[in-house]
């Protein structure tokens, strides 16, 4: 058990023997099954369990209450994120090919827009450790973004981001994709890529730069607009 952990433990049984001198554990934890508000606990506690000795506006036990409660939510919700974490995969690294048919000139800034505006439409509840874009490795074909995400969704307290994203796309595009078939991964990860081909070329659009397009070779918007009249 790591320190922060063992202090958070003693932390807790210090508290649960403060309150334990007071109310009766078994009544108390029959109280917190209906509500985890102090004071209501204590006003049942003393007239519906007729506990002798103690009054349910007594500020000393109410504070001592509170604090056990408190303890109480930290102590097992950091229990059961700890074991999630022994089972879980913790990290998720995403890889997207970027269109190399026009010269594509980004300054630093441009691309931590695009990446966060990327993010925060896809993994809004999923923090973004880093993320790289490699632009300078031989072939056009190399050329890609790496983004490297935690798993652990904040709003669900899950690690779920991968069969997240997998229902998402699959409902976005009404593909009915089945996550333990490998061959429907490649069918996610081909519609995905090309979520993020349509999202950068939205975002070239705002920074006034010329779009591209994963299409008959990259074509350009306007090549496929000839294109399409022919």
């Amino acid at each position: 058990m790591k320190m922060k952990e063992k202090k958070l433990f003693k932390d807790f049984q210090n508290a649960k023997y403060a309150i334990s001198k007071k109310i009766p554990l078994d009544i108390l934890e029959l109280e917190l099954k209906e509500s985890d508000n102090a004071g209501t606990i204590l006003h049942n506690v003393v007239y519906k369990h007729k506990i002798k000795n103690l009054k349910s506006k007594d500020k000393r036990t109410l504070k001592t209450l509170e604090h056990y409660i408190s303890m109480s939510k930290n102590y097992f919700f950091t229990k059961q994120k700890t074991r999630k974490y022994n089972n879980q995969t913790l990290m998720k690294e995403i890889l997207f090919k970027i269109p190399e048919n026009q010269e594509l000139t980004l300054t630093t800034e441009e691309w931590n827009v695009i990446i966060h505006n990327f993010k925060s439409l896809y993994f809004k509840n999923y923090d973004l450790y880093c993320y790289a874009i490699h632009c300078d490795e031989g072939t056009e074909n190399k050329s890609h973004v790496h983004l490297f995400l935690s798993s652990y969704n904040k709003d669900l307290n899950d690690f779920d981001i991968q069969k997240n994203l997998f229902e998402s796309i699959s409902k976005k595009h009404d593909l009915m994709l089945d996550i333990n078939k490998n061959k429907d991964h490649k069918i996610f990860m081909q519609h995905f890529q090309n979520d993020f081909y349509i999202f950068l070329n939205e975002q070239l659009r705002l920074f006034k730069k010329e779009e591209r397009i994963k299409q008959n070779e990259y074509l350009t918007n306007e090549d496929i607009k000839k294109t399409s009249f022919n």
